[in-house]
């Protein structure tokens, strides 16, 4: 079974459009005002070590969105307003530059395909490139995605220039769950985790896989999302391979169960280990990663005892597997074939 995340990349603080499979949100903030434009609720942000951030859903999705579009669309609309260019500024305008702020000024309304209609248009510009690949991803044209983020990454060293310029904040999430999000500035990690995730997109897991093995040398050791990432990738694509399991246990290594990101880095080294038959130290490596539910989803935590359940039962220890299975049961009937193992039939 394959857990999905949620990842996201900042490009600056203010602006943020969500990927996710429920499609995008925006939200535009400023000066310690946030407002979310996003059919699932609001979001709060804790800061995690390394400079990154966790990002939590609150609240009841149909009452945030009713919200959302009567309390919140003034602001919005005043917020657009900070991408206005008097008439000289646009006379000194390149044609690229015009089409980057048209584009800027509709992904702030929240119009992802006029904006990218513009940003295609701006793909000179990196940070055009840059958003213009980020948009495209939201909108699964994946193989458009890669051919803006692949322009950005000719001229990496400029990403983040023109946001500057027009004191312009945007945030991009890229799936790595469906609970988390991670905020990263422009720069060649962003554009790296885009990447990756637009070659998953488009099948080719080895440049994928490739991309993210590259940011691995360029981030500090604490950074556990580009290592979770990665570890994902290749469960996903070669988790039954012996080699990749090894990888798998290497990259993760001995940590702490801190946030959500440690437990499934936890999840994916128990299943490694038990592929290769390491099934004692599978079940304690799991059975940590259990000990700890603040801010945890049922679902992870309900990932967490099947995969224990899994190794129980093949451990021969079939009544320890089946209390795992109904507690999933409990929370969840439809889970998996927990109902099929259990015998409870429609």
């Amino acid at each position: 079974m394959s857990v999905r995340f949620r990842k996201s990349v900042k490009i600056l603080p203010g602006v943020r459009v969500n990927l996710s499979k429920s499609g995008p949100s925006l939200s535009i903030g400023g000066s310690g005002l946030t407002l979310n434009y996003s059919k699932l609720g609001v979001r709060t942000t804790a800061d995690l070590p390394g400079g990154l951030y966790y990002t939590k859903l609150h609240g009841d999705a149909d009452e945030k969105t009713a919200k959302s579009k009567t309390e919140e669309a003034p602001t919005a609309e005043a917020d657009s307003k900070k991408l206005d260019t008097d008439f000289f500024d646009r006379v000194r305008m390149s044609e690229d530059e015009e089409q980057f702020v048209k584009g800027l000024k509709e992904f702030a309304a929240g119009n992802a395909e006029t904006a990218l209609s513009h940003l295609s248009q701006a793909t000179d510009i990196p940070d055009g490139a840059f958003l213009a690949g980020a948009v495209a991803l939201s909108l699964e044209k994946y193989t458009e995605s890669l051919q803006y983020l692949e322009k950005a990454a000719a001229q990496k060293e400029k990403l983040g220039e023109r946001f500057k310029k027009y004191g312009v904040s945007s945030e991009v999430e890229v799936p790595i769950t469906e609970e988390i999000s991670v905020l990263q500035e422009a720069d060649e990690r962003g554009l790296i985790l885009l990447l990756a995730e637009a070659y998953q997109h488009t099948g080719n897991m080895e440049r994928a896989t490739d991309a993210m093995r590259e940011l691995l040398k360029l981030i500090p050791p604490e950074d556990i999302v580009a290592r979770l990432s990665l570890v994902e990738m290749l469960s996903d694509s070669k988790g039954d391979d012996v080699e990749t399991c090894k990888e798998i246990i290497a990259l993760v290594g001995e940590l702490p169960n801190e946030t959500p990101f440690h437990t499934m880095l936890l999840l994916y080294k128990a299943r490694a280990l038990r592929k290769v038959g390491l099934n004692d130290i599978a079940k304690k490596t799991l059975s940590d990663a259990l000990r700890r539910t603040k801010d945890r989803s049922t679902e992870v935590l309900n990932t967490l005892r099947y995969e224990r359940a899994i190794l129980l039962e093949a451990m021969g220890q079939k009544a320890a597997a089946r209390k795992d299975l109904e507690t999933i049961f409990a929370s969840d009937p439809h889970f998996e074939d927990v109902a099929e193992r259990l015998n409870i039939s429609a």
